[in-house]
């Protein structure tokens, strides 16, 4: 499939980045089941997979909702969603996890926020609201939560401001906005392995320098499954470590475009010992909360090091 300009007859595509995950299947039926027009929309599945398969999309009652499926590669989220800018030939671009459920009026509300928003908004999301496999650990808070990408701002409309963020997994786009941007950053997200992240946020800063904003709505609704392996402390152990990388590589992003993302062999090893480290310091769940800043901390501290590395061995600097 070649790539194509904003020439499509729908007025927005719904991307959705996969690896092989068993729940996609689901995902698209939610998306085909959507109270929007069906010849308003398209789905475009971004296949970022080394074997892809095919049969969870051959199967899905489509309801006359046009799917495309492109691939991508290498593993990255961040080229996966680049692929789906590429590719998307509609105005409006919204992204959603291959394990999440789209409300049935999802689409229709995205579409509302932007007809009815200030064209000053070039970003709209809404609350994602967890589907636990299992009951939730008492001692997961509200702080630990936003690592599971649970986000609820309430029941008013509001612009994005100061530390809050939308998720990717219930995000729309003006796709001209988002390409003028830049798309993502691929030293940022989710690949190989890792739980690097940080690629939404700083896009969003992105967007915001051009002049847009990014706004919240309670009515596009998405509800995200959180597997029974995330629900434990040695995840969240982690995930936080790898949000100081994140950080951390996010506030040195000239020595990542010419070093890269921290992510080999070596660094992966002082990574894990690291989070070993912190984890044996965590002798209850309940003391997670208060170690999350040491472990982020750490996380930066390990990218600090990789990159003074870089520098000291290679003849050239990246000043």
């Amino acid at each position: 499939m070649e790539a194509v300009t904003d020439c499509f007859p729908c007025s927005i595509t719904v991307a959705v980045c996969t690896l092989n995950r068993p729940s996609l299947a689901a995902t698209l039926g939610t998306l085909a089941r959507q109270s929007l027009d069906k010849t308003r929309y398209r789905i475009l599945v971004v296949d970022n997979s080394l074997d892809p398969d095919t049969t969870q999309i051959d199967g899905v009652e489509t309801g006359g909702v046009r799917i495309d499926r492109v691939t991508s590669a290498p593993r990255s989220l961040s080229i996966a969603r680049n692929t789906a800018i590429e590719f998307c030939a509609t105005a409006l671009l919204a992204f959603i996890d291959d394990d999440a459920c789209a409300d049935p009026d999802w689409l229709a509300s995205l579409i509302e926020c932007f007809d009815n928003g200030s064209d000053e908004v070039a970003t709209w999301g809404g609350p994602v609201l967890p589907v636990f496999e299992t009951d939730r650990p008492e001692w997961l808070d509200d702080n630990l939560a936003r690592y599971l990408s649970i986000i609820d701002y309430g029941h008013r409309v509001k612009t994005i401001t100061g530390r809050q963020y939308l998720v990717g997994t219930n995000i729309a786009y003006r796709t001209s906005v988002l390409r003028q941007a830049g798309g993502f950053r691929a030293s940022l997200g989710r690949h190989h392995g890792t739980l690097l992240s940080n690629e939404e946020i700083e896009t969003r800063d992105r967007i915001n320098a051009l002049g847009h904003v990014f706004a919240y709505s309670p009515r596009p609704l998405v509800y995200h499954h959180i597997p029974a392996a995330r629900l434990t402390p040695w995840w969240f152990l982690q995930r936080a470590f790898w949000q100081g990388v994140s950080d951390g590589i996010s506030a040195d992003l000239a020595a990542a475009e010419k070093y890269g993302t921290p992510d080999s062999v070596a660094v992966q090893a002082r990574c894990d010992a690291e989070i070993g480290r912190l984890g044996r310091n965590v002798h209850q769940a309940g003391l997670l909360p208060s170690c999350i800043e040491q472990i982020l901390e750490s996380g930066r501290a390990c990218v600090e090091l990789y990159y003074a590395e870089q520098v000291r061995t290679q003849p050239s600097s990246i000043r």
